[in-house]
């Protein structure tokens, strides 16, 4: 029924449109012949183009015009009998106003205006005969369009009476269907509903409902679902299970939950921070660790801060805590501070992993507790530091003695001393330059060496660092190439050209003789600034570039003079002290090349 009263209304639709259409192009039909008219007198008084080509283009339209309002209407035998009416009188007309065309192009003024006189009173007729038919044509639309209202308003009703009687037989129907269904679907929903509340209290469920509709397919998955859902409980528990038995056999094991709270610890662990059986479970991380902000020195002593005091100085909340550890202690190893229940702060290392179960995020954290490893670093550093001064004293005043010789001081010496005392001087100052090293080292590592900042062109730093090694490279013959480069770079311009001046002390004691050593410097895409000091003759061995930059690791090269095994480990924490990076990588075809990133 809908399809046929969209049917309807579109016929209407078109039938209006077409009688509309009909009428304008009959009221253009009788402009045209007007216009046509209009120039062909025209041009046989003023004989201008343009109105000779008005008159070619009215005269060629009003076929065009004629023939389409005849194809519209070839089932409408009335107004085609007025159309081939109007079509006659048009081609009479047509004719005489071609003549009136012709005599204003022969050029005779006087012969065209008798010629247009006689065609007027010839065309007079026929202009009135058009016009009654135009007239009459014209009415016929109108009539047709004047109608077109009401037989709108008789569909319009007729279209209401039909919905109406559609409504009710919808409505009707709708209502029987609602209880046909309503009757059979509530009985089957109550059965769903009621293995929902089994399912909660864990009994058995109602047997499956035979069909193959949508609510026994539904109980169907429901049935499988929970049979999955018992089969991963049991998997669960036998999980958590497993994981709390590695936990107890583990030296200190804790299973935290993805909010950072305790869920178990093994007794180790509660030994470890000191609380009583259950005690420590349901407490966050953040009241038992805290994130180091520089490496725990101080080991074993007393914090006067409260558990809670120290994880608010450590990262803030417990929150922020969990997203640290997620992101550094996650399948690595972080060293903390932890926190007895009396309060005592100690140095610990630090782990997690994914041991996650089911649905529930859970993380297995590992403890190690360095007190003692972090003394004996302690007592190394207070021992190194002890030795390095006690021996750079005296070996000063050593120094001293020995530049006093060539001089004369002591009298005079042979050439062969003066050489001797020489030699013996560079050898102590390359000793108390070691001593030195190990001192830096020892004070970057400790954190305590402040660094300046300030802003400087890397090219002077390079270039600097370039003229303290040129004795040494010249005496090996040895060309360091630097182009230049024009980067403002802010960090300890003293540390910095000592970095770089160690890389090159190493590139020159290995690099075969005559050999050249590259610098390049620039900026990085990404703002960071790149430096890179290459030698393409000089290989390392593979597995030594991972411990090239490990203390005291010397170098057993083919030519090589060898080194004290500070210089690199020195370069390496000064670049990380500026919050940079640095890399080595060696070949056989592309030779050994140092690459530093620093940001800007």
């Amino acid at each position: 029924m809908n399809w046929y009263l969209l049917s309807e209304t579109e016929k209407e639709s078109r039938r209006e449109e077409s009688y509309k259409e009909i009428s304008a192009n009959s009221s253009r039909l009788l402009q045209m012949i007007f216009d046509t008219g209009d120039a062909a007198g025209k041009f046989s008084v003023n004989h201008q183009g343009s109105d000779l080509n008005r008159y070619e283009a009215s005269r060629a339209e009003i076929p065009r015009i004629l023939s389409w309002l005849k194809d519209r209407l070839q089932n409408s035998p009335r107004e085609i009998k007025l159309l081939n009416r109007i079509d006659k009188d048009v081609q009479l007309g047509l004719q005489v106003l071609e003549e009136i065309k012709k005599a204003g192009e022969a050029g005779d003024e006087e012969a065209a205006q008798q010629i247009a006189y006689f065609a007027m009173r010839r065309l007079q007729p026929r202009i009135d005969s058009l016009c009654r038919n135009q007239i009459a044509f014209q009415k016929i639309q109108r009539e047709k369009i004047a109608k077109m209202p009401a037989e709108l308003k008789k569909r319009r009703d007729d279209t209401r009476r039909l919905l109406a009687a559609g409504l009710g037989v919808n409505i009707l129907g709708a209502i029987l269907l609602g209880v046909f269904f309503i009757r059979s679907i509530t009985s089957r929903l109550k059965v769903i509903t009621e293995n929902s509340e089994r399912l909660r209290r864990k009994e058995e469920l109602r047997p499956s409902m035979k069909g193959g509709d949508e609510i026994a397919q539904l109980d169907t998955t429901f049935h499988q679902m929970a049979d999955s859902l018992r089969g991963e409980e049991e998997l669960l528990r036998a999980s958590e299970q497993q994981v709390k038995s590695m936990i107890e056999q583990m030296p200190v094991g804790l299973l935290v939950t993805k909010d950072a709270d305790i869920e178990f610890a093994n007794p180790m662990a509660e030994q470890l921070f000191k609380y009583s059986r259950g005690e420590i479970i349901g407490k966050s991380l953040g009241d038992l660790f805290a994130a180091n902000s520089e490496t725990v020195s101080n080991s074993g002593s007393s914090s006067s801060s409260s558990s809670n005091s120290g994880s608010s100085s450590s990262s803030g909340s417990a929150s922020s805590l969990a997203s640290w550890l997620e992101e550094k202690a996650l399948d690595h190893v972080v060293e903390m501070k932890a926190f007895k229940s009396s309060g005592e702060e100690f140095p610990i290392e630090f782990s997690m992993s994914d041991v996650s179960l089911g649905r529930a995020s859970r993380r297995l954290a590992m403890v190690l507790d360095v007190t003692e490893r972090f003394e004996v670093q302690k007592m190394r550093r207070e021992f190194v530091a002890m030795v390095s001064h006690e021996l750079r004293t005296p070996l000063n005043s050593v120094s001293g003695f020995l530049q006093l010789l060539p001089v004369g001081v002591f009298g005079t010496l042979s050439q062969e001393a003066i050489a001797q005392a020489g030699y013996a001087e560079e050898n102590i100052n390359n000793l108390i330059g070691l001593i030195t090293d190990l001192l830096d080292l020892e004070k970057m590592e400790a954190g305590k060496m402040d660094l300046a900042s300030t802003a400087s062109l890397l090219e002077d730093i390079i270039d600097q660092a370039i003229n303290d090694i040129t004795d040494a490279a010249n005496e090996r013959e040895i060309s360091p190439y630097f182009e230049g480069c024009e980067v403002e770079i802010k960090g300890d311009v003293e540390r910095l050209q000592q970095c770089i001046t160690k890389i090159l002390s190493f590139m020159i004691s290995f690099t075969p003789t005559g050999a050249a050593i590259n610098i390049s410097a620039g900026k990085e895409s990404n703002g960071s600034i790149k430096i890179t000091i290459s030698s393409r003759l000089l290989t390392i061995p593979e597995d030594l570039l991972t411990t090239i930059f490990e203390r005291f690791q010397q170098l057993d090269l083919p030519g090589g003079r060898g080194s004290t095994g500070l210089g690199l480990p020195l370069a390496k924490t000064i670049v990380e002290q500026h919050k940079g990076s640095i890399q080595v990588t060696s070949n056989d075809n592309h030779g050994t090349t140092f690459s530093i990133h620093l940001p800007e």
